[in-house]
């Protein structure tokens, strides 16, 4: 059940204990530890938990101190949804803790402390937010995918506010997430090659695939969709920018990051099979002509591929 609790200033502590824990584990590539999310704003409400963000020098490495995290309690739940990301929850009534890893220089770490200085330095916000809280947790107290959808206008206006301007990358989850997934893939990748849209669904159509949307701040900007074929392989099925992002080296780095993260899952090579109007945005980020064995799609394109 969703509880809001008032503020309890014993919060603070239970996150500097448990932090110096966490740093133990994670040894000396762990630079430091930070108290995020709503425990971590002074007089608001919340659930009893406490969010952390350790930042480290390698998040690969991470993975290699998961019998220290287990020994701790925490149950390994790896990205859990957010690439580049690994993610440790441990729930002890009645006090419970989620562990957000990052490596250094990751987005996501200045969103959350931009978010937390806000809300700590505005008090109407604070309370807007507290009553948000107490109302969604009243009308979802099972809920909790319902609760986190509630809150999401709200966190992100505050982002803006607040000036989170950095990239991430997620997969689809939440309603708004998956609305600009279909949306955007159809607008600037499906219809322009004559091709049906992709009718919403609102969740993977297999394990083995992946529905990735690219964030700038609160702007949802960016689609991806992937297959891994095989332990080495990954084929990107489609990729799109919204149009007035274009041409502004989002697309650049949107897949410079989706070649860093497959490489991260373990494969050798990316391939596509792009459409012809793409072709030397691909040939510019280092793909080559090269034959894979899954069908060819019914528009025009060349199979390439790329060692990552």
């Amino acid at each position: 059940m969703i509880t809001i609790e008032l503020y309890n200033p014993n919060w603070p502590i239970y996150f500097s204990e448990e932090a110096k824990k966490i740093k133990q584990v994670l040894g000396g590539n762990c630079l430091t530890v930070h108290h995020i999310g709503s425990t971590s704003i002074i007089g608001l409400p919340a659930k009893p938990v406490i969010d952390m963000v350790p930042v480290v020098k390698d998040i690969l490495q991470v993975d290699l101190c998961n019998d220290g995290m287990e020994q701790l309690d925490y149950v390994i739940k790896g990205e859990n949804g957010i690439l580049f990301r690994r993610f440790f929850q441990k729930k002890h009534p009645p006090i419970s803790f989620n562990v957000h890893v990052y490596q250094e220089n990751n987005p996501e770490i200045v969103h959350y402390l931009k978010f937390k200085e806000f809300m700590n330095t505005h008090s109407e916000a604070r309370l807007d937010y507290a009553k948000l809280k107490k109302e969604l947790a009243k009308k979802y107290p099972h809920d909790m995918y319902e609760y986190v959808s509630g809150k999401n206008q709200f966190v992100q206006e505050i982002n803006q506010r607040a000036g989170c301007q950095g990239t991430r990358i997620v997969h689809a989850l939440l309603k708004p997430e998956w609305a600009a997934y279909y949306t955007i893939l159809n607008s600037e990748f499906y219809n322009p090659l004559h091709q049906k849209p992709i009718l919403q669904s609102n969740h993977p159509s297999s394990t083995s695939q992946a529905h990735l949307i690219f964030s700038q701040g609160s702007l949802l900007m960016g689609a991806a969709q992937f297959e891994f074929l095989e332990h080495t392989t990954a084929i990107l099925r489609a990729l799109a920018i919204i149009k007035n992002k274009q041409k502004q080296g989002f697309g650049s780095q949107f897949l410079a990051l989706l070649e860093l993260w497959i490489k991260h899952q373990g494969c050798s090579y990316l391939v596509c099979h792009a459409p012809l109007t793409t072709e030397s945005f691909f040939k510019k980020t280092g793909y080559n002509p090269l034959s894979f064995n899954v069908p060819a799609p019914d528009y025009p394109a060349i199979s390439l591929g790329k060692k990552v």
